[in-house]
Formats: C-alpha cells, structure tokens, sequence
C-alpha cells in the first residue's frame, strides 16, 4: 500500500506507520504475525470472518492475532487515518513472556485463535507518549534492528502495566498459524462469486466443503445451493430489465452455461420463460 511505510524491520518484527487520506473498504488482509494497531488519528473498523466487528478510534490499541483473515473499513471524515502497526515474531514474544511474573492465571492456548481474541485495549497518556517517541523517531529516521527490539519489548511492557487486567499473557500464546479461514457474508457479496460453484466458494474460505455447507446454514439459514441459485436468478431478472442481453449472455452472466437448464430454472422461479419476462417488462416500459 502506497500510504503504508515501513519504519523498521527486523525479520518478522517491524513497525509500519500509514496515513491514508482517501476512502478504504472491504479490504482483506491475513495477518502473518501477531499485531497491534494504535490509532493516532481517524477510526477504521475491523470485521472478523465470522462477521465482528471492531471500531479502532483515537487513542485505542487493538490486538490482531496471527492466522485470521480480517476486513479493514475506512471512510474518511474530517481527518486522514494515521496508525501504528507493530508486528511481533515469535522469539520476541517469548522474550517478553518469560520476563512477566507467573500470577497463576496464565493458560496455555490449544486453540486456533478466534474473534474474541480481537481485543482492544484501554488507550493511556503513557501509550500516548510511547507513540510520540514512535513519531520523533519517525521523523528524524533513527531506527536499528536493536532500537526495534526495545521499543517493542517497552511497548509490550506499557501495555502489560497500563492495562492490568487485559489477560495480554494469554493473547499472545495464541501464537500459532491457524488456516485463514474467510469471511464467507464478505467472500459471497462479490457479484462475481455467483458464476462459481459451491465448491469453488468453500475452497475461496478455505474450507472444506462439509465446514462451507455448515457455517453458511448457520449465517443463512439454508443451504448455499439454495441461497445460490436464488441470488443467480434474482440477478438475471435484474439484467433482463435493465440490460439489453440476449438471454444467452444473461445465463452466462450468472453462472449457467447450461442455457436450457437455466431457462427451465427461470420459469419455475417466476413463472415465465426469460424470453417472455423481457419481452413483458419491454411492453410495460
């Protein structure tokens, strides 16, 4: 991304600063690393695959694990959206976690990490300032491999003693890869997911297709073959009105190249064969 800059990095430790002065939505990322995101200026909303979300605001440090898929919204409204992302590998992780006092609450992650473990921390003058050191570093362009690994090990430390209670320890066990499962409401919003199969859209979540046909029954309350070829059919109609296609490059347009299949599946679902509905709505017009 062209308002992205990486400050520093050192393996798969880095600090990125962006400031994006334009509208950004529906962007997809997977995040390699574990993260944390502090807004300096702007808000930006973060969607989760099984569709939570997070509003980042001024001020807020948000933790995104590593190995989940996310959506970024950004829409611009008085001012650019300027953030800090700070990437940490693992040794650094482990560095910090072997320097904190055991409390007795600490538990050992199993699991793969899920929407809970996009959390948000309270913001602090202590974090405000950390991030300021941050920028006049920035500006004077003063980095080194081993300037990152303190000011990271400084920003885990700040974060630990300005939010208490946070369980941080736990969140950053969760260090494992997961699969990048996607966001199957975002995936299936784009028009063009309805010239594929319903095996191609559970490979494009990287899901099997028993764990596609499951998760979709519980965000839409009905099988994707059904939700499919109701959105292919609702979408020809449309472009039978309003576009002056055969009914050939209709039934292409949708997804059937079965041409006799999809005329037969037209006039159960409306009650007219393609050609007499757009013959209907051009006499009505």
């Amino acid at each position: 991304m062209k308002d992205a800059t990486c400050l520093v990095e050192n393996g798969a430790s880095a600090i990125f600063y962006k400031d994006l002065a334009q509208d950004l939505v529906d962007v997809e990322f997977f995040c390699n690393n574990p993260c944390f995101v502090y807004i300096k200026n702007g808000r930006e909303r973060i969607t989760s695959l099984d569709n939570t979300s997070i509003e980042m605001s001024e001020g807020t440090v948000t933790f995104l694990p590593r190995g989940t898929n996310l959506h970024s919204d950004y829409v611009k409204s008085y001012q650019n959206l300027q953030a800090y992302l700070l990437f940490f590998d693992d040794d650094l992780i482990r560095e910090f976690l072997s320097s904190q006092p055991h409390n007795g609450k600490r538990k050992h992650a199993n699991t793969s990490p899920s929407h809970q473990d996009l959390h948000q921390f309270k913001g602090s003058s202590v974090l405000a300032g950390y991030f300021d050191s941050i920028t006049n570093l920035k500006e004077i362009n003063l980095f080194s491999t081993q300037l990152l690994k303190l000011k990271l090990l400084e920003f885990l430390n700040i974060l630990a003693l300005t939010n208490p209670v946070s369980n941080l320890d736990n969140l950053l066990l969760n260090i494992k890869p997961a699969s990048p499962k996607r966001n199957i409401k975002r995936l299936i919003s784009n028009p063009e997911t309805l010239r594929l199969t319903v095996t191609d859209l559970a490979k494009l979540s990287d899901r099997s297709l028993s764990s596609f046909n499951r998760d979709f029954r519980e965000s839409y309350n009905m099988p994707p073959q059904k939700w499919l070829r109701d959105k292919r059919l609702i979408c020809a109609q449309k472009l039978l009105m309003e576009k002056d296609l055969s009914v050939t490059e209709v039934a292409l347009e949708v997804g059937y190249e079965n041409i006799s299949h999809f005329i037969k599946t037209f006039k159960e679902r409306f009650g007219l064969t393609p050609k007499e509905f757009k013959n209907t709505n051009c006499n009505k017009i």
